[in-house]
């Protein structure tokens, strides 16, 4: 028998649906980018 987090896709595990994120100093680059890959997740 697979282990169920095994078989998980990588978005699977770190998912956000249903969760909110904050994320501070949005503005910098890192920031951008941290906010950016958020939003496709």
């Amino acid at each position: 028998m697979k282990n169920k987090e095994f078989e998980m896709g990588v978005l699977e595990k770190f998912s956000l649906k249903g969760k909110i994120a904050i994320v501070t100093g949005g503005a910098g680059l890192y920031g951008r980018c941290i906010v950016e890959g958020l939003a496709e997740a």
